[in-house]
């Protein structure tokens, strides 16, 4: 059977980041409930509260980097994601802007969700089991409450949650996309775990209500889990993702398909294993973080949350004027540049058109 397995870490940053991370924790008890309340949120009797709680958790996230050196890029990413999105918070906060300090508080999960689902987890947190107590979760859209049970480490029951959501017939088929790269992302790079997944996906295969090609996806995607479950262990080589890479994407119909899912999702998995194993950066390194950040946008394109941006800038670092490097760039500026357009057209800030310039320049032929 194919198994994946992270490096182990040095036992004084994995205590550190524990640390840190029980404090953003802790902070965020108190402000995901009241986020949920826009009264509440914006009363002047919650105030200092409020202000107390985001305070904390940005100095929570602002050493969350300097304690996640040694881990894999996927949550040393998080560090930076989770403090801008805590400075974005607090900052709203204070000037008054509470919707927009809501907005930040709930893109904090998602960084909790965009990290979690990238590590492996031998159990579920105890500790997160009395995040909010039932009455609060039970408030929560099915989805909703998956995304929060598995941003607090809390798998089984973010799984259990997510194939409740698959067998209820009132679940439209539009909303099951999200929710399905969310349940195979935790079932294969979390889990590790290629079995569970079939029984679930060929059920949901059978509902009349399915468009044809979602359907043609969900029976590929427990197809794929299937022939994985079969196969020995491969390498954790750049070789071996690239080999699985390529047949996902014999199977992708367009561009923008989504059947080869599975595959980008095992693919991703060793290759984040890969380059938290190197010690000395080089070529085969600078090219493992060029597919992770391709493959990332082909599994997840919300690029606020994905470390796709910091996957592709460190293969530009690593080899820079190199065709890697090139490579990079051009998907990392076009991703960058729609990134800041919309119907008043493109505005990059001055700090980010510097950055591209930067890189550019250290793409570029020597």
């Amino acid at each position: 059977m194919l198994t994946l397995s992270s490096p182990g870490m040095a036992e004084h940053d994995v205590a550190e980041t524990r640390v840190t991370m029980n404090q953003l924790f802790q902070n965020l008890r108190i402000v995901l409930p009241l986020s949920a309340d826009p009264k509440r949120f914006s009363a002047p009797a919650e105030r200092a509260k409020i202000e107390g709680a985001l305070r904390g958790m940005a100095a929570a996230a602002a050493s969350l980097d300097s304690h996640t050196k040694g881990f894999d890029p996927g949550r040393r990413f998080v560090g930076r994601s989770l403090a801008r999105d805590l400075h974005g918070a607090l900052s709203s906060f204070q000037s008054g802007d509470y919707g927009r300090a809501e907005f930040f508080v709930h893109q904090t999960v998602n960084a909790c969700v965009s990290c979690h689902s990238r590590i492996e987890s031998a159990g579920d947190s105890p500790v997160a089991a009395d995040f909010l107590d039932g009455s609060a979760m039970a408030t929560l859209e099915p989805q909703e409450r998956a995304k929060l049970q598995i941003a607090t480490r809390r798998f089984d029951d973010g799984l259990a949650t997510l194939e409740e959501t698959f067998a209820s017939p009132s679940m439209q088929p539009a909303g099951l996309v999200n929710a399905l790269t969310q349940y195979l992302t935790v079932s294969i790079r979390v889990k590790h775990d290629l079995k569970r997944p079939v029984p679930v996906l060929t059920r949901l295969s059978e509902r009349p209500d399915l468009w044809i090609r979602l359907r043609q996806n969900v029976e590929a995607w427990a197809g794929a889990l299937r022939e994985f479950t079969d196969r020995p262990r491969p390498e954790r080589s750049v070789a071996s993702a690239r080999s699985i890479l390529e047949e996902g994407n014999a199977l992708a119909e367009y561009p923008a398909s989504r059947r080869p899912l599975v595959h980008y999702l095992i693919a991703s998995q060793m290759l984040s294993e890969f380059v938290a194993a190197e010690e000395t950066p080089g070529p085969e390194q600078a090219e493992a973080y060029y597919l992770l950040g391709t493959t990332e946008t082909r599994i997840d394109p919300d690029f606020w949350n994905s470390p796709a941006d910091f996957y592709l800038e460190q293969a530009i670092r690593i080899a820079p004027h190199s065709p890697v490097a090139r490579r990079a760039f051009v998907l990392l500026e076009e991703a960058t540049v729609r990134g800041f357009t919309g119907s008043s057209g493109t505005h990059l800030p001055s700090d980010v058109r510097a950055h591209l310039e930067e890189l550019r320049s250290l793409s570029s032929s020597s």
